[in-house]
């Protein structure tokens, strides 16, 4: 790292989420990041999704990229000429990249990765920059020193895409420090932990001098484990390699759209995401506040509520006839209940696609 450089600047980018943080070097107490909103919601981090018009040309990122091709502000008979990336980032895991290979969007046209990739960091990039100089006035890009964090278990390859796409996004590899993402949360608590929660370091207290520990990073697209040692000089050595999989959070959201396909047919779902988009996402954001709501080794027999749009319930009634006779006749008749829009589902049938993954 360059200890020259005035500001030490992270770009998470994530599977599912990304965002970024940045502190002054004779500051590292006080990390500063940016606040995304999406209506009522302000969130630290913002959807890894781009959209690009017809050029292949940036229109917006994130919420804002949702929101816009989901929610029919541009002319339908414009959007099927944009592209609209989202979770792409798992294209990288255990795929044989170079920097020809191309991407798919959510309608099925192709782009290069490298581009997608470059275009996304830029943006983060720049934001990052505005955010900085809103701050300290007359800030320049070659006082900082930029880290991206990547999954411990990705391949070199891997890595080597990321360098080439920050680089094409305007950072230099000189400015650039690729950080394994369980090497930044062990260091988190060994290093700033006491500092953020302004008393003593229970981590420092529980690990002490020689001992090993395991990191389980647990992220939108992997599951990276990995053990590392505290040294009697207070550093942290690889003990173990990193090895995991694609374990992460989206591997849990296509558990529940297996369940959605199996509870009213492949023809319901897939017709929801090509006539209603936006009911699509709906479902799949309604999933995401539920699982969270999942806790181990709580006594807790409440069903598992869902809401039913208007537009799925239009579309069970088509393809299988009437919403509750369908249930009653499948496997999950005595699981799963419908009610007044709503579908409710056992905590066990809901958790246990989750519980199985493999």
């Amino acid at each position: 790292m360059d200890v020259t450089k005035l500001f030490v600047a992270a770009i998470d980018f994530g599977t599912t989420y990304s965002g970024f943080a940045f502190a002054t070097r004779d500051e590292n107490v006080a990390i500063y990041t940016c606040e995304w909103q999406d209506s009522d919601l302000t969130s630290s981090k913002t959807p890894t999704s781009v959209l690009l018009n017809k050029q292949k040309e940036f229109v917006a990122f994130g919420y804002e990229a949702d929101n816009k091709y989901t929610q029919s502000i541009i002319p339908d008979e414009k959007m099927k000429d944009f592209y609209y990336f989202r979770r792409f980032k798992m294209r990288l895991h255990n795929e044989i990249l170079s920097l020809d290979t191309e991407i798919e969007e959510e309608c099925g046209k192709k782009m290069k990765a490298l581009d997608v990739f470059c275009i996304s960091i830029k943006y983060l990039k720049e934001e990052m920059i505005k955010k900085l100089q809103s701050r300290l006035m007359g800030t320049k890009e070659e006082d900082v020193q930029y880290v991206l964090t990547v999954p411990a278990i990705w391949a070199d390859q891997a890595k080597f895409f990321m360098r080439k796409a920050a680089k094409q996004a305007g950072i230099e590899n000189d400015q650039l420090i690729l950080a394994l993402e369980p090497e930044a949360a062990s260091i988190y608590c060994h290093e700033l932990r006491l500092e953020v929660d302004k008393k003593e370091n229970k981590f420092l207290q529980t690990i002490k001098s020689g001992m090993k520990f395991m990191v389980i990073d647990l992220g939108g697209g992997t599951a990276d484990i990995t053990v590392h040692q505290r040294q009697k000089d207070e550093t942290l050595e690889e003990v173990i390699s990193p090895s995991g999989g694609p374990w992460g959070g989206t591997a849990v959201d296509q558990a529940f759209l297996d369940f959605m396909i199996d509870l009213f047919g492949a023809d319901v779902i897939e017709g929801l995401r090509d006539e209603d988009l936006e009911d699509y996402f709906h479902l799949l954001h309604d999933f995401e506040i539920k699982k969270r709501s999942i806790k181990p080794k709580v006594a807790d027999d409440k069903d598992i509520v869902m809401q039913m749009d208007a537009s799925l319930m239009q579309l069970v009634k088509e393809c299988r006839g009437g919403i509750s006779s369908h249930i009653k006749k499948s496997k999950y008749k005595d699981s799963v209940s419908f009610e007044g829009q709503k579908n409710y589902i056992s905590r066990l049938t809901f958790s246990e696609p989750c519980l199985n993954l493999q």
